[in-house]
């Protein structure tokens, strides 16, 4: 009886066996990676005054508008920031980030990324960030609306935050992972993917 049943589903076995054996091989491959130290490292690069787009395609995420780059631009010896891998070793390590890299450091590799609210809900929608930055909303409506986040990430927003008529609200994101957040009248969202520097 069992023997007529495998030999029945002889297929399914099979499908099964090699489903197994490839991720057995994905899990090899990934394991031999992390102990050689071949992680593969975000492709981030510091926007200049003339490179200020507004779409995520291109930028992937990573914005700056004319009064932080002029900052940044005047100061053009700026040091390159190196972390080795056994800084990372700790994937909690957001407190040592922010100890390593200064706020200053963050906003003039990375500059500050811009959101804008208008009638058509955030713009961009959906954007990339490093720990540290800063984030700037900008609401460009003549209605006040409220944010709030829709996955639990920083106990900032644990209650809506206020995003006052024609005006803005800066945060600056201190922890990794996929955050979401709306606007509470018209269920507008927009998130962010927040990555170490």
């Amino acid at each position: 009886m069992i023997k007529n049943f495998i030999l029945r589903n002889k297929s399914v076995f099979g499908l099964g066996l090699i489903t197994f054996l490839v991720f057995i091989t994905i899990i090899t491959i990934s394991e031999i990676r992390r102990i050689q130290g071949n992680t593969i490292k975000p492709n981030l690069k510091k926007l200049e005054e003339t490179e200020y787009i507004s779409e995520v395609e291109n930028t992937g995420g990573l914005q700056t508008d004319k009064e932080d780059s002029n900052e940044s631009a005047s100061d053009s010896s700026a040091e390159e920031i190196i972390v080795d891998e056994a800084f990372w070793e700790n994937p909690e390590s957001t407190q040592s980030i922010l100890a390593y890299l200064s706020e200053n450091e963050i906003d003039k590799k990375y500059g500050i990324m811009r959101i804008d609210y208008t009638d058509n809900g955030f713009s961009p929608k959906n954007s990339k960030a490093v720990i540290g930055q800063k984030v700037r909303w900008i609401n460009n409506t003549n209605e006040d609306i409220f944010i709030k986040q829709k996955t639990f990430l920083f106990k900032e927003f644990k209650e809506p935050i206020l995003l006052p008529a024609n005006g803005m609200y800066e945060f600056r994101l201190n922890r990794s992972g996929m955050w979401s957040y709306e606007e509470t009248t018209n269920k507008r969202f927009g998130s962010i993917i927040i990555i170490k520097p």
